[in-house]
């Protein structure tokens, strides 16, 4: 069980715990729950353990994702 009053923390800190390159978080950031506090993105585990069900529950998600994201550039 995750620890409620562990502060959110940033992306950089997010893609350590997921083990990505901050700048795969950034262009992923609309799979991946987060919150705005201000004008700061921040992550929490749970957040974090959100998105790792999900893609565990449809692995092909990522794919999917990864390939229309290529797609548009």
């Amino acid at each position: 069980m995750t620890d409620l009053l562990e502060p959110p923390f940033d992306r950089v800190e997010a893609a350590r715990r997921l083990g990505v390159k901050p700048s795969w978080l950034r262009d992923h950031r609309g799979e991946v729950p987060y919150r705005r506090v201000g004008n700061f993105v921040r992550y929490t585990q749970a957040d974090l353990e959100t998105y790792l069900a999900r893609i565990a529950r449809d692995p092909d998600a990522l794919a999917r994702s990864t390939r229309s994201k290529a797609g548009a550039r």
